[in-house]
């Protein structure tokens, strides 16, 4: 009997390092699980994303016929990665692409107030309703501009937790756009595109300075929205992969 209380004990003696090793391993592992719902170290993200509700008052292009009107740009495609410095900092580069279209009508009257038509029969024949046999075409125009547009930026993001489970982040990306332009118009005006196409403004220098959250559906898969103040989108929905 005394013999079966000295091994009870001693096999209790030889299982506390196991059971401390064990409660350790669950707390650990806990800490794992809560880490990979925020931003780590060492980490990489590839960040797919679309970017919404332009600034209007970058993208304003000067009328032939006097004034302003506003180009319409379309949403953004950005492609991104970042690498984890820290738990709270992450730099990286971004590749973007949107476009934009401007347009303006106008009538052969407006054309005719300048030395754009030195024609007189089609002068005739467009002020007045008099057909003498020309061949002028005296109808409403209209020319249309489509500037694609590439953009090419780095980013600094700082990370912070204030929500449970959810990272919490400010970007800063600065960066540079090139513009291709391509003017859209008639054959009949062909020769006079490169007098009358609007002027339409388009950023070259590209900022941001938004702040997001960032949820992990998994430690490898998220989805994030970002908002904030730029001269291009106000607002960028996507997804990440981490790895």
């Amino acid at each position: 009997m005394k013999y079966t209380h000295l091994l009870l004990s001693a096999l209790f003696l030889l299982l506390i390092p196991f059971q401390v090793f064990s409660q350790a391993e669950e707390v650990v592992s806990e800490e794992r699980a809560e880490a990979s719902f925020y931003h780590q170290k060492k980490s990489h993200l590839v960040n797919l994303s679309t970017g919404l509700i332009t600034n209007p008052t970058s993208f304003s292009f000067d009328l032939f016929s006097g004034g302003s009107g506003t180009g319409k740009p379309s949403p953004a495609i950005n492609l991104s990665y970042e690498y984890g410095l820290s738990q709270n900092i992450g730099i990286g580069a971004l590749v973007g692409y949107y476009r934009v279209d401007a347009q303006q009508e106008f009538s052969i009257e407006e054309l005719l107030g300048g030395d754009l038509l030195d024609d007189p029969q089609c002068l005739i024949e467009c002020l007045l309703p008099i057909n003498i046999g020309g061949d002028c075409d005296c109808d409403s125009k209209t020319i249309e501009e489509r500037i694609n547009v590439v953009t090419l930026a780095g980013k600094f993001s700082f990370h912070f937790i204030k929500l449970p489970r959810v990272d919490t982040y400010t970007n800063i990306t600065l960066g540079y756009s090139f513009n291709r332009r391509k003017t859209i118009g008639e054959e009949a005006l062909g020769v006079l595109l490169d007098e009358v196409s609007p002027k339409t403004n388009v950023p070259t220098f590209v900022y941001y300075v938004n702040g997001g959250i960032r949820y992990y559906f998994t430690p490898k898969f998220a989805a994030f929205g970002e908002a904030g103040y730029s001269n291009v989108h106000l607002l960028n929905l996507g997804v990440t992969y981490r790895w």
